[in-house]
C-alpha cells in the first residue's frame, strides 16, 4: 500500500516529493472505548534528521484530534535510496473515532500525509484461552517491556480522553 495517491500537506519545504510507503496500517479494538492503531512503512524524499516524533491526526465533522505516538515507536526510516530502514508507530485512539467510516486519517512526522482507513485486525482466542491477533496482516514483534509501556500508555490515554470529554461536555453546557 502506498500513499502516493493520497493528499499531501507539506508544512516545510522539502527538496523532493515526500512519500510514506505503508507496509501495514491496522487497528485493533482493545476495549469498548479504546483502539490501538499501528502503522509501519518507509519514508522517501527526506533525510532521517527531518523526521519528527509521530503524531496521528483523526478528523471528523471538522474537528481534528492529534495523538502522540506511544513509547517504543521506531523513528528511523528516512532515506532517499533503496536502503530505507523501516519506520513504525503505534497510537491509542478513541474507538468512537477509529471505528467511524467518516473519520479522515493523517500522519505527521515532519511532513503531513493523509492516510487511507486502517485495516481491521481482530483478536481471536486460542484453544488455551489466550488472545492473539489474526494472521491476515504482518505484525512486528513487541518486547515485554514495550508491551508493559503500551498498556500503561493506553490506560493514560483513556484517562486523558475521559477528562477531555468531561471538560468539553461541561464547556458545551
Amino acid at each position: 500500500m502506498s500513499t502516493r495517491d493520497m493528499e499531501l500537506h507539506e508544512e516545510e519545504p522539502y527538496a523532493e516529493r515526500v512519500e510514506l510507503e505503508l507496509e501495514y496500517f491496522e487497528r485493533v479494538e482493545v476495549s469498548a472505548g479504546l483502539t490501538l492503531v499501528r502503522l509501519g512503512g518507509r519514508w522517501s524524499g527526506l533525510q532521517p534528521d527531518d523526521l519528527q516524533p509521530a503524531t496521528l491526526t483523526l478528523e471528523r465533522d471538522g474537528v481534528a484530534l492529534r495523538l502522540h505516538a506511544l513509547p517504543e515507536a521506531d523513528q528511523n526510516g528516512a532515506s532517499g535510496e533503496d536502503d530505507r530502514c523501516p519506520w513504525r508507530a503505534a497510537f491509542a485512539t478513541p474507538a468512537e473515532l477509529a471505528l467511524d467510516d467518516a473519520t479522515r486519517w493523517g500522519i505527521h512526522a515532519g511532513p503531513h500525509i493523509a492516510l487511507p482507513p486502517p485495516f481491521e485486525r481482530r483478536l481471536t482466542t486460542t484453544r488455551h484461552g489466550a488472545s492473539r491477533a489474526d494472521d491476515r496482516a504482518p505484525v512486528p514483534p513487541i518486547s515485554p517491556v514495550a508491551l508493559r509501556r503500551l498498556v500503561l500508555a493506553l490506560i493514560a490515554a483513556c484517562v486523558m480522553f475521559t477528562i477531555a470529554l468531561v471538560v468539553v461536555t461541561t464547556v458545551a453546557s
